[in-house]
């Protein structure tokens, strides 16, 4: 089975100056767990911003989701995965990078979004 067979592919991207107030928002409204980050000027992603991020980082210290901003608080590098890999071995790459999530590219276009919760409801 290959990673694009369980994939999400209905990407949700942020911008890295958005404030976290409206990235609860989107979370809540698409019921996600992540967002993929963009930087301003590329349009390109660099990063993700996660549930965990959000609740650790911003919640959890008290801080206001309207002030803090994405970019204060992602994860990043993206991990990037390619669309022809095999399930078991995203699980592998998965684990040697401490990742719950990562990126799919085919060629050079990102085309999905997959997580450990995937791959556990792939078996």
């Amino acid at each position: 089975m290959k990673i694009t067979d369980i994939m999400t592919k209905d990407l949700v991207r942020v911008e890295e100056n958005t404030a976290i107030a409206w990235v609860i928002s989107k979370m809540k409204h698409f019921k996600i767990r992540s967002l993929i980050v963009e930087r301003v000027d590329k349009n390109e992603p660099y990063g993700m911003i996660t549930v965990r991020d959000v609740v650790y980082k911003v919640i959890a210290k008290g801080l206001d989701p309207e002030t803090v901003e994405v970019k204060d608080i992602m994860s990043e590098p993206a991990v990037y995965v390619s669309s022809d890999m095999d399930v078991k071995k995203v699980a592998q790459f998965m684990a040697e990078k401490g990742v719950s999530r990562v990126l799919v590219k085919k060629e050079d276009k990102l085309v999905g979004i997959a997580s450990l919760l995937d791959i556990l409801k792939a078996f």
